[in-house]
């Protein structure tokens, strides 16, 4: 799970997300594998692993999901300071720096 956490925090997200699918699918077969060397497969067995996996998959997929709502949140911020053709600071990014720079304060924290 903290190998997922960490993932999703570093890589883009399509790295991720198959980085995490194939961290979700060993730990599935280590499960089943421990099922099977210590002789309780029983349905009740299966059933609480498979439990237990849908659980962590349902975490793991929001967390996918949050992943990729912060880089989209990031990409937004950007697009909305600089200007697309170009990429350099548009004026209210630019102004925003200067007034920073002079150390003047602004009646409000939004500059739209």
């Amino acid at each position: 799970m903290g190998l997922s956490i960490l993932g999703l925090l570093v890589l883009r997200p399509r790295p991720a997300v198959l980085g995490i699918a194939a961290l979700f699918t060993l730990h599935t077969a280590a499960e089943v594998a421990r099922l099977v060397l210590h002789d309780a497969v029983t349905p009740a067995a299966l059933g609480r692993v498979a439990s237990g996996q849908l659980m962590l998959l349902a975490i793991l997929g929001l967390l996918t999901v949050l992943a990729h709502y912060r880089r989209w949140w990031s990409d937004a911020e950007g697009l909305a300071r600089t200007d697309a053709l170009t990429h350099v600071p548009n004026r209210r990014e630019t102004q925003r720096c200067l007034q920073a720079a002079l150390g003047v304060r602004t009646r409000s924290a939004c500059c739209c």
